[in-house]
């Protein structure tokens, strides 16, 4: 998980833009455009934030979905 998240922020050069990314990682029960719409550093930040989260989500889901197959399993 952590090597996704290293990947898509170094991405960003600027170290304000990839802050945002990494920002975007965090959880929350908001959706990444109810979060997104708060942002007021600029349209830079907020595009690379939402990306991230928006992969970050999109990540987590696929895990959920691999555990949920798991304990059926069992």
């Amino acid at each position: 998980e952590s090597i996704c998240i290293i990947f898509s922020a170094s991405r960003f050069k600027h170290r304000v833009i990839k802050k945002c990314c990494y920002d975007g990682t965090r959880l929350s029960e908001e959706s990444c455009e109810e979060r997104a719409m708060r942002i007021t550093i600029g349209p830079k930040c907020a595009r690379a934030f939402s990306e991230c989260c928006n992969r970050w989500n999109s990540m987590n889901h696929h895990k959920k979905l691999q555990i949920g197959r798991d304990s059926e399993r069992d």
